[in-house]
């Protein structure tokens, strides 16, 4: 074997070895609670499967953070904080038990949504308030992988707003190589509408409003009770796309200018990972964040 013919097997041997790292950098889960068998589509008819569909949605992580969209009429997308260091859905299922969490490093599902949006969620705007995307014909939710990472959305049909129906997807993109979310909501059959972006906030979280992006730095207790945890949750944004900013209910609210697809960014952080578990750091990053959309 000559010297070209090796350097080309190292060649090929390395790029197998960065692919196959590369394709673990995110994952996504997507089962009903009755069988616990991975699928990557469930299509119901009935709206609310919130208490039948594993971890009440589709969901999608990279190593620092998981997100899961709620099978329900809230909109609202939840968050799970991890250190950094590797994949959790297939493992833990978003509810590691507080022995895992202690002893095996695993991540927290603290973030509390409550009535909110929760991070990045979607609803509309009727000129004075949030509508929520109520669906009146069913939903279809999905998981998948991308060219270069991996996806979950959810399909809402027959929203019922300002006396039309309208069929709206949320879907979210994580890059295997980054580590923030792609946030996309589009009106399928093209009709432009108010869409409204919303970040969970308390009257104690320390928050940050800029031009291009708003965060929230607060602290939370994980629901097994292992251990408080601050968490950092930022939306980046095009300033030209927004008509008016509110803070109400608990929430920050982005409302947007009529549009048939808008896109956001979102990165989270906490004080779990070493590489932006800090406020300062958080804020930095989002400061710095290129809107790649």
């Amino acid at each position: 074997m000559n010297a070209i013919t090796m350097h080309r097997i190292a060649v090929a041997a390395l790029a197998l070895c960065a692919g196959a790292f590369c394709r673990a950098q995110t994952a996504t889960s997507l089962f009903m609670r009755s069988d616990s068998l991975q699928v990557s589509e469930i299509v119901s008819a009935s709206p609310v499967l919130f208490g039948s569909v594993g971890h009440s949605g589709p969901a999608v992580e990279n190593r620092y953070f998981a997100l899961r969209l709620y099978f329900n009429d809230s909109g609202a997308i939840d968050l799970y904080s991890k250190d950094g260091r590797g994949l959790e859905l297939e493992k833990y299922r978003w509810y590691p038990s507080r022995e895992q969490t202690l002893l095996e490093g695993a991540g927290v599902d603290a973030y509390d949504v409550g009535r909110t949006l929760g991070f990045g969620g979607i609803g509309l705007w009727d000129g004075s308030e949030l509508v929520r995307l109520k669906a009146t014909e069913g939903r279809t939710a999905r998981v998948g992988r991308t060219r270069d990472g991996s996806y979950a959305e959810l399909v809402a049909y027959g929203v019922e707003f300002m006396g039309a129906r309208y069929d709206i997807c949320m879907r979210l993109e994580m890059q295997d190589r980054g580590r923030d979310a792609c946030l996309t909501v589009s009106e399928l059959s093209g009709k432009e509408l108010p869409f409204v972006c919303g970040l969970a906030c308390g009257d104690a979280d320390t928050v940050d409003v800029g031009r291009r992006y708003i965060s929230v730095w607060s602290t939370w207790s994980a629901n097994d009770g292992s251990e408080d945890v601050s968490i950092g949750t930022g939306i980046k944004f095009r300033p030209a796309h927004i008509s008016r900013f509110e803070r109400s209910d608990g929430m920050l609210l982005l409302v947007c200018k009529p549009s048939a697809r808008e896109s956001f960014r979102l990165c989270a952080a906490s004080t779990k990972e070493d590489e932006l578990g800090t406020y300062d750091k958080f804020v930095s990053y989002m400061k710095k964040l290129v809107f790649f959309i």
